[in-house]
């Protein structure tokens, strides 16, 4: 979901991405996992941004390892959660790890990110983060909209820095487009690539497709699918028509 606002002053720009995997075409495998970002932004600039996200933790490194976790029963799941803000008096994020119920699936996303908004993260360390503009989905989606060719840009992502590799391309239309993008750590320049292709006629600049390969085995692929079923996402800016 993506919702724009905004005024003579200022614009209010909120996303949320909610995925997971269907357990009965997973074989079981119960992973998934949702961001929420807010961004304000004053003559084209970023002044105020604020996230959550949270994901199953998965720490399989390799093949092997992600076939035995098809084997494994547990009866609750952990999650890794990130919560920050970047306002004009200071910066911080907020990393935890937390259990719940293990009947719980990618469905129900909204409903543990309202819990843990309106919790105390437990065991929380609390991080200065670097002032270096808004998080991830909010740049990727900026960037969509200004169909920028080459272009290098930082973000915040559970509270460090990252730089974002970026080149917008035509994609076999005159509307089509595909972004090719490879994140960056900056102190070791190690990262990750993934593409998202989108069509500029749509005004929400939602993805109709996109892929990221998070490890060496396993690679993601997303396509939009209107028939496809998921969780209900409620709007986060107020009186405003989601998109």
């Amino acid at each position: 979901m993506a919702e724009d606002a905004g005024d003579g002053s200022g614009s209010t720009t909120a996303i949320q991405l909610a995925a997971g995997s269907w357990l009965r075409q997973a074989h079981g495998l119960n992973r998934f996992g949702m961001t929420r970002e807010v961004v304000q932004e004053q003559a084209g600039n970023v002044v105020e941004c604020s996230w959550l996200g949270f994901m199953t933790s998965s720490p399989e490194k390799t093949f092997g390892q992600a076939r035995n976790a098809f084997l494994s029963h547990d009866e609750g799941l952990s999650l890794a959660v990130s919560e920050g803000s970047v306002t004009r008096e200071q910066a911080t994020a907020r990393l935890a790890h937390i259990r719940i119920d293990g009947s719980k699936t990618w469905v129900d996303c909204p409903a543990i990110a309202d819990r843990i908004a309106h919790g105390q993260l437990p065991q929380s360390v609390t991080e200065r983060v670097p002032r270096c503009g808004a998080p991830l989905l909010s740049t990727v989606r900026r960037l969509m909209r200004l169909d920028a060719g080459k272009c290098v840009c930082a973000f915040v992502h559970n509270g460090s820095e990252y730089h974002l590799e970026a080149n917008g391309r035509p994609d076999g239309g005159e509307h089509l487009r595909v972004l090719h993008a490879r994140i960056r750590k900056p102190e070791d320049g190690s990262g990750s690539e993934f593409r998202v292709w989108y069509d500029r006629r749509d005004s929400t600049f939602l993805p109709y497709r996109f892929e990221f390969r998070p490890r060496d085995y396993l690679h993601l692929t997303f396509e939009s699918d209107e028939a496809a079923g998921g969780p209900s996402i409620r709007p986060l800016i107020e009186r405003e028509s989601p998109r």
